[in-house]
């Protein structure tokens, strides 16, 4: 991963869509970009290091870390969402 992370900082910052890196476990935003703190009303900077579930339903946080444990580990597409 250390040699794709230049690669997914420039997916991160010029991505149309919001996407955001969250730590495994915690479920805490590690990093997002504009259009996501944007689509959901904050500041990026007010998101990072705020758990998931302080802005989405706790369910769906739920359901994210199910999958998770359930697969032991996320697709791309997952990552990415």
């Amino acid at each position: 991963m250390k040699d794709d992370y230049p690669l997914f900082e420039v997916i991160l910052e010029f991505n149309p869509k919001g996407i955001k890196r969250l730590e495994l476990h915690s479920s805490t935003i590690t990093d997002c970009n504009e259009e996501f703190a944007d689509s959901i009303g904050y500041a990026r900077e007010e998101l990072i290091g705020q758990p998931l579930n302080t802005i989405t339903l706790s369910e769906d946080v739920e359901d994210f870390s199910s999958l998770i444990l359930k697969n032991g580990k996320t697709t791309q597409s997952q990552k990415l969402d």
